[in-house]
C-alpha cells in the first residue's frame, strides 16, 4: 500500500464528514477528495472496521500505541490515519458499514454501476467481503437473468415509452429537455458491463451486452448530456431522450468488451436469417387445413416484418422481432394448425438466443476466469 503524505502536512484543507462523524468514534479515518484536494476526516468506531474487514483488523493491531516507538498522529483527541483512497468512495463504504447508503441506491438507476464502482474497489481492497457481496447483489438486482426478467422489464420500458406520448406530439420548438427521459430510470449498459468484467459479476452480462446491442453506437450517454455539443445537437439530443431514447456510456468499454460488442451484433444480425425460416419454411404440414391461405398469410407476414416492421429496424433486435411475430400471428390468417407450428417455433428460437447470448458476445468461459480477472483487476 503507498504511503499516504502525514496528517499534519499543512497541504491540504481538513474537512469533517457531514454524516459519518460520530463524537464517540474512537478512530478517524482520513483521506484526500478528488474534486477539492481537502482532507475528509470520518470518525468511526474500530470494532465496525475490524468486525467487517480483515485487512482493517490486521492495520489497526499493527498501529503502534502511545509509548511504543513514535507518537502516532491524533485527530479531536483520537487515534488518525491516514488512507491513499478517495474520500468520496471511503464515505460511501462507511455510509454502507453504518447502513446508511442503501437509499441511495434506487431500483434500475443507471447510475447505479457508476456509483458502487469504487466503492467494489475498496471493499475488493479491504477484503471487506459482506459488504462487497451486498453491493454487487444490488447491481444483479436491477439486470434480468432470465428471458422471462428481460420481458417483463421491457414491458416497463414500453409502459414509460407510451406515458411520453404527449411528448412525441410536441411541436419541435417546445422544450424537449423539460420531459421526463426513461434513459434516466432504466440501468445503463457499457457500466455495468466494465463492472461485471472487473468484479466478476458474470450473471447480468446477457442483459447488459444485448441492451447495449440494441443501443445506437451514436448515442452517447455523456454527449447527450452535455451543453457544450451546439445548440442544434444539444436540441437533437433533448429531442430523443425526451421521445424514449437510450443512450450508453460507450467510453466505459475496454478493448476487450467493445470487441466482444462488435462481434455479438454481427452475429445478432445474422439471426435475421432464422427468423425469416420461421415465417417460410415450417408451413405447409400435414396438419395444414388451407395450404393456399396459409401459404398467402406466409408472404404477407413475410412482407409486413421486413418492409414495415421490426426486420428493417436498425440495430436489429432479434428479441424484440420475435416477440412482434409472436403477438402478430393471431391476427394473420394461418389455420389453427400453422399458427400453433409457427408460433413454437418462434418461441423456440427466442429462447435460443437467450441461452447463446454468452456465447454470441464471447464471454462463456468468464466464470472460470472470474476470480483471477477480479483479482488482476485490483
Amino acid at each position: 500500500m503507498n504511503s499516504p503524505p502525514p496528517l499534519a502536512d499543512g497541504h491540504n484543507k481538513i474537512e469533517r464528514h457531514p454524516t459519518v462523524y460520530f463524537p464517540d468514534g474512537d478512530i478517524v479515518l482520513c483521506a484526500t477528495t478528488k474534486a477539492s484536494d481537502s482532507l475528509q476526516m470520518f470518525r468511526v468506531d474500530r470494532v465496525y472496521l475490524t468486525r467487517n474487514s480483515s485487512v482493517f483488523r490486521d492495520m489497526l493491531a499493527l498501529s503502534s500505541p502511545p509509548g511504543h516507538g513514535h507518537t502516532p498522529e491524533v485527530y479531536d483527541g483520537v487515534a488518525a490515519m491516514r488512507l491513499p483512497d478517495d474520500a468520496d468512495d471511503l464515505g460511501n463504504v462507511l455510509s454502507l458499514l453504518y447502513n446508511t447508503l442503501t437509499a441511495t441506491l434506487r431500483r434500475l438507476d443507471p447510475n447505479n454501476a457508476v456509483r458502487v464502482m469504487g466503492m467494489l474497489k475498496l471493499t475488493s481492497k479491504y477484503q471487506m467481503e459482506s459488504l462487497h457481496s451486498s453491493l454487487i447483489r444490488c447491481i444483479q438486482a436491477d439486470w434480468p437473468r432470465t428471458l422471462q426478467e428481460w420481458d417483463r422489464l421491457q414491458i416497463e420500458v414500453e409502459y414509460a415509452r407510451e406515458q411520453l406520448q404527449p411528448a412525441k406530439e410536441m411541436d419541435i420548438d417546445d422544450d424537449f429537455g423539460a420531459q421526463p427521459s426513461i434513459d434516466d430510470s432504466f440501468p445503463e449498459p457499457a457500466s455495468a458491463i466494465a463492472l461485471a468484467t472487473t468484479f466478476a459479476c458474470p450473471s447480468i452480462l446477457p442483459a447488459a451486452f444485448y441492451q447495449l446491442a440494441i443501443t445506437d453506437a451514436s448515442a452517447d450517454w455523456d454527449e447527450y448530456r452535455s451543453s457544450d455539443a451546439g445548440p442544434d445537437a444539444e436540441l437533437d439530443h433533448e429531442n430523443l431522450l425526451a421521445r424514449g431514447g437510450r443512450t450508453a456510456r460507450w467510453s466505459m468499454l475496454d478493448q476487450t468488451n467493445l470487441l466482444r460488442y462488435i462481434r455479438g451484433r454481427a452475429r445478432l444480425d445474422g439471426w435475421l436469417s432464422d427468423i425469416e425460416d420461421c415465417l417460410t419454411s415450417y408451413l405447409g404440414t400435414v396438419e395444414c387445413m388451407i395450404p393456399q391461405s396459409c401459404s398467402w398469410a406466409r408472404t404477407q407476414c413475410h412482407r409486413d416484418f421486413l418492409l414495415e416492421g421490426p426486420g428493417r429496424v436498425r440495430p436489429f433486435d432479434p428479441l424484440g422481432a420475435l416477440k412482434y411475430l409472436i403477438d402478430a400471428l393471431p391476427h394473420a390468417s394461418f389455420c389453427p394448425a400453422c399458427t400453433n407450428h409457427v408460433r413454437k417455433e418462434l418461441l423456440r428460437l427466442r429462447q435460443e438466443i437467450w441461452d447463446e447470448l454468452p456465447t454470441i458476445f464471447g464471454f462463456q468461459d468468464l466464470d472460470s476466469n472470474s476470480s483471477r480477472a477480479a483479482s488482476a483487476a485490483l
